[in-house]
């Protein structure tokens, strides 16, 4: 059991460029599959490739396009734990 039983993905990402970004290709390949941990890091790839966050005093673009693709992952996880039942703290992930 788990997220690949839904019908839809929506990916949205917050603060990670100068407007909110939908990551469409990161969407496409996550449908249908099966969340083996390959195509986790697949995904997780894309959305680090559409972040497109300013260097600033907090970091640079690189660290967090790092950043953007590990909280991809984390949030995942999180889902995958609600969709089976179990109950996630998950702060602002």
């Amino acid at each position: 059991q788990g997220l690949e039983q839904l019908v839809q993905r929506v990916i949205g990402l917050g603060a990670a460029g100068l407007t909110p970004l939908k990551a469409v290709q990161a969407e496409e390949l996550l449908r249908g599959q099966t969340l083996a941990p390959e195509v986790v890091a697949a995904a997780a790839e894309r959305v680090y490739q559409i972040a497109q966050p300013l260097s600033d005093i907090r970091g640079s673009t690189e660290y967090k396009r790092s950043v953007v693709r590990a909280l991809f992952k984390r949030a995942l996880g999180i889902a995958v734990r609600r969709h089976n039942g179990e109950a996630v703290e998950a702060g602002h992930v």
